[in-house]
């Protein structure tokens, strides 16, 4: 079993990833663990410790509606059956929408994850506080699943980059535009440049058009920024890729661990210690 197909993007390449090795047999038991994002909500199925499958929707462009339907029919054709889950969400007007449809498609009661009530990670910031629940996850699973120091470089909706140093501290961050915002901020300042939805990779060589010119700024401004910013910290910190867009970058970055699942391995690490 794989991902459920919702739409062919590279913005969602975690579509192509496979997940399960067997589906044979019904699981049950299982723990369901939702990860709602600016641009996607994840359903990620979990047995115990292992990622299992999933399935990814749009936030805002499915309604409550087709998000029903589409969780209907993916737990219906794996046969699923759910016992636990929780909500990790940086969108707060969808949490309740979500959690009373996991309630009536998979009849179990789950909770919303409360960023500021946790309390296992260790941080160097100013407030700990301004810390969201996608950024906690990705701490905590590249802390416990890899190691530290460690440099995650989560590329989504906006491109985190985030630095656990040896102590086990979360010691800074650095956001800047995603690959679709820098597009689309493009339009909003100059009315003749095209709107170009899907983002792809494009040649080592300048653009020959505006459209592959465009791509091609916001791709290798990006790729040279992280190459920068992994010289700037101690010999011996992990750099580890992860986010919908990590899969066009990777090639063109050396000595990296990539994790496309990172943030949903780090909800349910934290969902687990929660629960014991």
């Amino acid at each position: 079993s794989v991902i459920q197909k919702v739409k062919k993007s590279n913005a969602l390449s975690l579509l192509k990833e496979r997940l399960l090795t067997s589906s044979l047999y019904k699981m049950k038991d299982l723990t369901l663990i939702i990860d709602i994002g600016n641009t996607t909500t994840i359903f990620g199925i979990f047995d115990k410790e292992n990622l299992a499958n999933g399935l990814i929707t749009y936030t805002y462009k499915n309604s409550v509606a087709e998000k029903e339907k589409m969780l209907q029919k993916f737990v219906f054709e794996n046969d699923y059956e759910f016992s636990k889950g929780m909500i990790f969400s940086v969108v707060p007007s969808e949490s309740e929408k979500v959690q009373k449809l996991i309630k009536k498609v998979c009849k179990i009661d789950v909770k919303i994850f409360n960023p500021r009530s946790y309390k296992n990670l260790k941080t160097n910031v100013d407030n700990p506080n301004e810390i969201g629940a996608d950024l906690i996850a990705d701490l905590i699973a590249a802390r416990e699943l890899y190691g530290v120091p460690n440099l995650i470089v989560d590329l989504g909706t906006v491109n985190k980059i985030l630095h656990t140093n040896k102590n086990k501290e979360f010691d800074g961050c650095s956001f800047l535009p995603g690959f679709s915002a820098s597009l689309a901020s493009f339009n909003e300042k100059a009315a003749l440049l095209p709107d170009i939805k899907d983002f792809k990779k494009p040649s080592n060589k300048l653009g020959k058009n505006t459209e592959d010119a465009m791509i091609h700024g916001v791709y290798w401004s990006t790729v040279s920024f992280i190459k920068k910013e992994i010289t700037r910290f101690a010999k011996g910190t992990k750099l580890i890729l992860t986010g919908g867009h990590c899969k066009l970058v990777e090639s063109e970055i050396d000595n990296k661990i990539v994790d496309q699942f990172l943030t949903l391995k780090g909800m349910n690490i934290i969902f687990m210690e929660i629960e014991k």
